[in-house]
């Protein structure tokens, strides 16, 4: 199976023997409550690689950070499609089903491309995509909108323009 990230610096999820890889550069930690730790590494790790060959792409939801970053991994390789990545404050699971979303109309044909507005995503509102990356892998940013359905950064509520923090702006070039 080809490496989905051969295009990145990260590791690949299967070797060559499709037998999952298990490096995340972490030990099992007792005290904390995620999957991962909670099962082992190496039972999360399998789920995992189940996953990318049941569904052709896997979800993550990293919260132990500034800013949440939910994303998608296995796209690429599966779908010929970026992944995309949510950081804005909601639930993990709303920025799950959101990225689930889109990957339900990739199913059906459509492509997305970054600096376009899309709706029927996130009931009547409108997102934007944007260019981002996600440990040095171009992804698709899912920019989500305020309560007034804004979504220019200089207009937007500013607890959600933070959004655009790391995003390519061909303007600025």
């Amino acid at each position: 199976m080809r490496d989905p990230f051969s295009d990145s610096d990260s590791e690949a999820i299967f070797n060559e023997d499709d037998t999952p890889v298990y490096n995340d550069g972490y030990e099992d930690d007792e005290e904390c409550e995620c999957e991962s730790c909670a099962s082992g590494f190496e039972a999360f790790a399998e789920n995992e690689a189940e996953k990318m060959r049941k569904y052709g792409f896997v979800v993550h939801a990293v919260i132990d950070q500034e800013h949440p970053n939910v994303h998608s991994h296995g796209l690429q390789e599966s779908m010929g499609h970026l992944d995309f990545q949510v950081v804005a404050q909601v639930h993990p699971e709303c920025g799950h089903g959101i990225i689930c979303n889109f990957v339900d109309r990739i199913k059906k044909g459509e492509r997305f491309e970054p600096w376009r507005d899309y709706d029927n995503i996130i009931m009547d509102y409108k997102v934007r995509l944007v260019p981002a990356t996600d440990n040095n892998r171009p992804v698709l940013r899912v920019i989500l909108p305020d309560k007034a359905g804004v979504l220019d950064k200089e207009s937007m509520d500013e607890d959600l323009a933070d959004q655009y923090e790391g995003v390519f702006d061909p303007e600025a070039n």
